[in-house]
């Protein structure tokens, strides 16, 4: 796994991508929103699923301040658990069908979890921030 990152539009290659976009109205492929690819979301998606009852893996779905909250709390506490991984095995339910059976070996997994991590910091540093001027950052899925 490769492409555990946030990236801006300009560094997207193909279609692949989770937009993450300021404001509550339907635009697409903007230049001030960030995009994380598919497999890199798959990661965090039961934590968005948990936290926001209504979200749209396929969608459009629109969360508010009090939301994120909830589920910046939760992606942080994820950061943490991968920041003192040591192995896969803790995280066998949760990231089920996101890696190859090579990427659960210890040496591989502390890589995997170490992206992951900065993907959580960079991902929740940019929705507080982006929180601070307006209520909503949209998610548009896959």
């Amino acid at each position: 796994m490769d492409d555990i990152r946030l990236v801006r539009k300009s560094q997207c290659l193909g279609s692949c991508y989770f937009e993450f976009g300021i404001g509550p109205r339907r635009r697409y492929w903007s230049s001030r929103s960030v995009y994380m690819s598919d497999e890199a979301f798959d990661f965090l998606n039961r934590t968005f699923q948990r936290c926001v009852p209504d979200f749209d893996y396929y969608g459009f779905t629109r969360i508010g301040r009090a939301q994120w909250q909830v589920l910046i709390a939760e992606l942080r506490a994820l950061r943490d658990r991968l920041a003192t991984a040591t192995e896969f095995a803790p995280f066998e339910e949760e990231f089920k069908f996101c890696l190859v059976p090579e990427d659960k070996e210890p040496e591989n997994f502390r890589r995997v979890a170490a992206d992951l991590a900065k993907l959580i910091d960079d991902l929740t540093a940019w929705v507080s921030t982006t929180l601070e001027k307006h209520a909503v950052v949209r998610v548009l899925g896959m």
